[in-house]
């Protein structure tokens, strides 16, 4: 790996990846984000009736495990882990930052963020961070009802 990289190779680096992501694989997702201000809490910290700012597009890569269905109780329940992973700053010219407890959207599904991670660097400097990869869940759509509560 070089040590030394210009502001122009990063800048290069950035316009290549933003062509991949944005041209090429044309994958288009919604982040929703938590609306604190509006979200009523109880002493724990949790809440039942969460408020969500409006969706904002954006494209990603994704890699999704297979999916498991677990026979718990009541029948049987599916889940998936997604890894979504998004151009930094694509999201940083946005003015936005998943964080956990965010909702990704994808083809009818919702899928809750567990983990953000930026561990990947231009050349292995930990100043030049490159992206952001989120790991979620998927999500039941009658549990967090977010197409009646967006706003």
């Amino acid at each position: 790996m070089p040590r030394f990289n210009s502001a122009r190779d990063i800048k290069f680096f950035e316009q290549i990846s933003s062509e991949m992501v944005d041209d090429v694989i044309e994958t288009l997702v919604t982040l929703f984000k938590v609306n604190i201000a509006e979200t009523a809490y109880n002493l724990y910290g949790e809440s039942l009736n969460k408020r969500y700012y409006k969706g904002m597009e954006t494209y990603s890569v994704i890699e999704r495990d297979a999916t498991e269905a677990n026979y718990e109780g009541f029948g049987a329940d599916a889940s998936r882990t997604t890894r979504f992973r998004f151009n930094r700053h694509t999201l940083i010219e946005n003015d936005f930052y998943p964080e956990i407890g965010d909702y990704v959207y994808l083809d009818g599904s919702y899928y809750e963020i567990s983990n953000v991670n930026e561990d990947q660097w231009i050349g292995g400097q930990g100043a030049n961070k490159f992206s952001i990869i989120c790991e979620t869940f998927i999500s039941r759509n009658t549990t967090i009802n977010l197409e009646q509560i967006v706003r």
